[in-house]
């Protein structure tokens, strides 16, 4: 049986009529460029894994953390010395975080928080309710530091890699370092023989800003009337 579509997940654009708030957060702890004589120094946003503390990370990657940038060869020789002490999951890139978000807030907020469009915060009240609606998430608390407004628990939910994009950028990489090249597409056409209808929300691996969710979870999220959400229909081949 071909599964259904999923969609996507968006900030809501017109949540600030309603709710009037700062949110301003960022992790002490990332991964370091990749220098390449080529691309320039890159680094790969959206790839977050804050259910990794990073203590648990392996000493060669905490080692690392500690510089502004590697090279293309420093990162070879990073890739070959972790191996395979990472889960297969957990795509780690230049830029890649790890950690607890940290984030100074105020105001009024909505049952979805994000930062930027591509980091998920849910306040724990929201978070639970789609626990109790049975589908299986990865969370984090936030640590926060309230400026002003009725402080409340925030849950940030790990969002990993999962469906990939059609026919994209399957030869479109840097020579030197390996990095994709092409821009974002204008139109998301998903692949569906990679998209796994059993997880709930994952992100596009060719656009990891951007997420999809189950039409379970969307329905779900309606349902609750979850404030700071919108979805979309991507196509798919």
């Amino acid at each position: 049986m071909t599964p259904q579509k999923p969609y996507l997940l968006k900030p809501d654009d017109e949540i600030g009529r309603r709710f009037k708030y700062e949110f301003d957060g960022g992790r002490d702890f990332s991964l370091p460029d990749m220098d390449c004589p080529r691309c320039t120094p890159w680094n790969t946003t959206g790839s977050e894994y804050p259910s990794i503390a990073p203590k648990d990370l392996p000493l060669a990657l905490r080692r690392a953390a500690r510089s502004l940038g590697l090279s293309v060869e420093a990162w070879q020789r990073l890739r070959q010395e972790v191996g395979s002490a990472m889960p297969g999951d957990v795509e780690w890139e230049p830029g890649t975080e790890f950690g607890s978000l940290e984030a100074d807030v105020r105001g009024n907020l909505p049952d979805v928080v994000w930062r930027g469009s591509w980091t998920l915060v849910l306040r724990q009240v929201a978070y639970d309710k789609l626990l109790d609606e049975g589908f299986e998430l990865r969370g984090r608390s936030a640590k926060l530091n309230w400026k002003g407004g009725a402080p409340t628990k925030l849950t940030e939910v790990e969002v990993r890699l999962g469906v990939k994009l059609h026919d994209w950028r399957s030869l479109s990489r840097c020579e030197v370092c390996g990095r994709p090249i092409e821009d974002a597409p204008d139109r998301i056409i998903l692949d569906r023989k990679t998209y796994d209808p059993t997880v709930p929300i994952q992100r596009i691996v060719d656009l990891p800003t951007s997420m999809v969710v189950s039409p379970a979870m969307k329905e779900a999220m309606e349902r609750i009337g979850l404030s700071g959400v919108t979805f979309a229909a991507p196509e798919w081949k």
